[in-house]
């Protein structure tokens, strides 16, 4: 067991699990952009609170029976993937993990930088577009490429969320009250790429909520403590 742990402490830094028990301690150098990501969800009418909400229920459902279909529905296809496997490998491993609650624990989020993608497949992973352009620092503006027809453009942006909610994977080091990197991304409702004209009329005057968000938007986690970020940079 304790060869097990101290191999799985060199799997975390390469990216075993998508989850990393300790966190990220000191994080002012990363959220310089706070107050202007926190103005603009403002103007999108976008509760910073739904987000921290958003990352307790995914943290909170990963022992249910349920979790790998819940991952599908609330994550980017490649990170589901990569959660259901590690956890599934942790538990061949016969290594305990455990979700940890401290009620004690305020909870904050800061946000650190945000990104817009064009030309967003929706039925496939973010991850298996093809980048075509990036411009600007931030925010960065992303053109992608796909074959489909109904294409998206995508909100996204990254956070540090102090939870409740922590994983314990048997006696690797981990932070409780230690923040987690977690970024989202913003998808329309299907129903609304139906509609053309609104479309032509949210470009011509344009209106970032309708372009980006419409009026029933769903948001999916993209990646969690920078596990995605190291693997396809060129989309960050």
């Amino acid at each position: 067991m304790i060869k097990l742990c101290q191999n799985l402490k060199n799997y975390f830094s390469s990216s075993f699990f998508p989850y990393n028990p300790k966190g990220y301690q000191n994080i002012q150098q990363y959220i310089q952009h706070h107050q202007t990501i926190k103005i603009k969800l403002t103007e999108f009418d976008v509760s910073k609170d739904q987000f921290i909400f958003a990352y307790n229920n995914f943290i909170d459902s990963i022992l249910e029976d349920d979790f790998n279909i819940y991952a599908q529905q609330v994550c980017d296809k490649k990170l589901a993937d990569e959660f259901i496997e590690g956890v599934s490998r942790i538990k061949r491993e016969q290594l305990k993990i455990e979700k940890m609650v401290n009620p004690e624990i305020q909870e904050e989020i800061y946000f650190s930088d945000m990104n817009f993608f064009v030309n967003v497949d929706r039925g496939i992973s973010l991850y298996d577009h093809s980048e075509v352009e990036t411009v600007g620092k931030f925010p960065k503006f992303t053109q992608l490429h796909s074959e489909k027809n109904e294409l998206l453009n995508c909100f996204s942006f990254g956070a540090f969320i102090k939870s409740k909610f922590a994983l314990k994977i048997s006696d690797i080091e981990y932070e409780p009250e230690n923040f987690h990197y977690v970024r989202f991304m913003v998808l329309k409702d299907q129903e609304e790429l139906k509609s053309l004209f609104k479309t032509i009329k949210s470009l011509l005057v344009y209106n970032e909520k309708e372009i980006y968000l419409g009026d029933n938007p769903s948001w999916k986690i993209i990646d969690v403590d920078r596990n995605m970020e190291k693997k396809y940079p060129q989309y960050f």
